[in-house]
């Protein structure tokens, strides 16, 4: 890859609950030889979008897009680790904005899993990984499997010496974003949504279990 320049765009998820992911994205580039940047970014807006308020959103997509859309003309590449901030970014966006910004952040962005295994079929990616034999299961999120190939993030996971994965593409985990906090009666039925996902992981027994979707 000739320009090794990449824009994270961390979300809120890894800037308030999750740091460790935050980290790690960063330390996978930087041990591949890239200049990561994670300027100051607004939230996707995706729960506001979920409760009716377009207008907000639309404000927050173009501040977004304009600034990621200024690094993008400078080569950069953008990374996300969220399904769902990659949604807005790739879908959400270009169709609420119709503008050049957001088509060229969605032409852009990418999920670290993809970004990954570009590098891969590349031969650019650093393949010294510390082994360890251990059974993972992967649970596949809605917005990944609307946007991408679901298996993905399960693929770049076999590449670990040692790694058994398990692709689990059962369905909805119940959780739709912050729907599934709104009231006892949303919070009941998420559980009945997301039940085959959980009955399948206990049947499964994995020693971990590995996913894209924060909530």
């Amino acid at each position: 890859m000739k320009n090794k320049k990449i824009v994270y765009y961390h979300g809120c998820f890894v800037n308030y609950f999750d740091h460790k992911t935050g980290d790690s994205t960063f330390a996978v580039l930087e041990q591949n030889g890239f200049e990561v940047q994670m300027p100051e970014l607004v939230c996707c807006g995706y729960p506001l979008l979920n409760s009716g308020g377009i207008g907000k959103v639309r404000k927050n997509a173009k501040k977004l897009t304009d600034t990621l859309a200024g690094f993008v003309s400078q080569g950069y590449e953008i990374v996300y680790t969220c399904p769902t901030c990659g949604h807005s970014l790739k879908e959400v966006f270009p169709e609420l904005l119709q503008n050049e910004a957001a088509a060229q952040v969605a032409a852009r962005a990418s999920l670290i899993s993809e970004f990954l295994l570009e590098l891969r079929k590349a031969g650019e990616l650093n393949l010294e990984f510390a082994g360890k034999k251990r059974n993972i299961v992967y649970h596949v999120p809605c917005h990944l499997r609307a946007l991408s190939n679901p298996s993905v993030s399960a693929d770049l996971l076999s590449i670990l010496p040692g790694a058994e994965v398990y692709c689990h593409n059962r369905g909805c985990c119940g959780m739709g974003g912050t729907w599934a906090l709104k009231s006892k009666t949303q919070s009941d039925l998420s559980g009945k949504i997301g039940g085959p996902v959980f009955e399948k992981i206990k049947e499964l027994k994995p020693q971990l279990l590995s996913t894209d979707c924060a909530g």
